[in-house]
């Protein structure tokens, strides 16, 4: 028998699970995202702000549902999702970028903002 000591990595695994959820969601909360964004610039918006922490009122299942899968991803890799929101955009870090909007409920969100694109 050796007297090498097999570790368990916690870390590692964490890491692992979170690269699996990542992968797992990153297409559908990106075309969430997207949905958003179009349905904002239909009603005339320059700026959209997604939460990504905090509670989120149940009273509109499909808007949770969609909140709840970019919270995962935005959780799990923060900066490669708004990369591929950039990129997909392309926008830059002045327009796509994380805030604590300093709301009553703590919510941090993802803003899009293309307010200076339309001046151009």
């Amino acid at each position: 028998m050796s007297n090498e000591i097999s570790t368990y990595n916690l870390m590692d695994k964490i890491k692992e699970r979170h690269e699996e959820i990542y992968e797992k969601y990153v297409d559908q909360a990106f075309k969430q995202v997207e949905e958003v964004v179009f349905e904002a610039v239909d009603k005339g918006f320059a700026e959209v702000a997604i939460p990504f922490k905090g509670p989120i009122s149940n009273s509109n299942s499909e808007l949770t549902s969609s909140i709840n899968c970019i919270q995962k991803v935005i959780r799990v890799n923060p900066n490669s999702f708004i990369d591929v929101v950039r990129d997909n955009f392309q926008l830059d870090k002045s327009t796509v970028y994380f805030k604590d909007l300093g709301s009553f409920d703590t919510h941090f969100h993802l803003v899009i903002d293309w307010s200076d694109l339309n001046a151009e």
